[in-house]
């Protein structure tokens, strides 16, 4: 464990264990006290790029704020307690072992956006080229070969317009709050479900670490 990882760690569950940390914004004074997001309180920062490159990659800094701000606020608490005590932990993660952190997670990310997608959006003419351009991202991303992740990328683009398609169908089956209401839940269901798998993968590395 180096400094900054074991004063990141203790600096962000002081900040839990005394409900001083918020969604949404980075620091903020309330009631006298000092309330900061994850980032903020581990490293006092106010912006993903000022994340120490030594403490975690910059990937990793962008997905904790997007992460932590979508989870439900109930959710937060374990959550926030679980990567708090991990980052006292990944100091012993090499570039390489991140590398293998994101390529994994972001086959999850993949898997579940597809598996999120309502039965019948999947019975459309556009949905062969999402499941198509789902596949090769997938196997781009496995691979590591830059061609297939360019080839990956262009088709993920032309399966994003078809998957516009499908939002506007969706927002057609539902009357708008009831929608509003409902995709915010899903949202927040989620952003938890990527938030731990991603954490779940970081610990599956630590424990593989000689």
């Amino acid at each position: 464990m180096t400094l900054i990882h074991e004063t990141a760690s203790r600096n962000i569950l002081t900040f839990l264990d005394e409900g001083r940390l918020i969604q949404h914004s980075w620091h903020k004074q309330r009631d006298g006290k000092e309330m900061a997001c994850l980032l903020g309180a581990a490293v006092g920062i106010s912006d993903t790029a000022a994340c120490p490159a030594e403490l975690m990659p910059q990937w990793m800094a962008h997905v904790t704020v997007t992460l932590f701000d979508g989870v439900a606020t109930a959710e937060m608490v374990p959550l926030a307690r679980q990567y708090g005590d991990l980052v006292a932990r990944w100091s012993v993660l090499s570039a390489e072992a991140w590398s293998a952190i994101l390529s994994r997670w972001l086959v999850l990310v993949i898997d579940q956006a597809v598996d999120a997608v309502p039965a019948y959006a999947k019975n459309q003419d556009y949905w062969p080229a999402i499941e198509k351009s789902a596949a090769e991202c997938k196997s781009a991303i496995e691979s590591g070969d830059k061609d297939a992740a360019d080839a990956a990328r262009a088709a993920a683009r032309a399966a994003a317009r078809a998957a516009a398609r499908a939002a506007a169908d969706a927002a057609a089956r539902a009357a708008a709050r009831a929608a509003a209401r409902a995709a915010a839940r899903a949202a927040a269901r989620a952003y938890k479900s990527l938030f731990t798998g991603l954490l779940d993968e970081i610990e599956r590395e630590i424990e593989i670490v000689p």
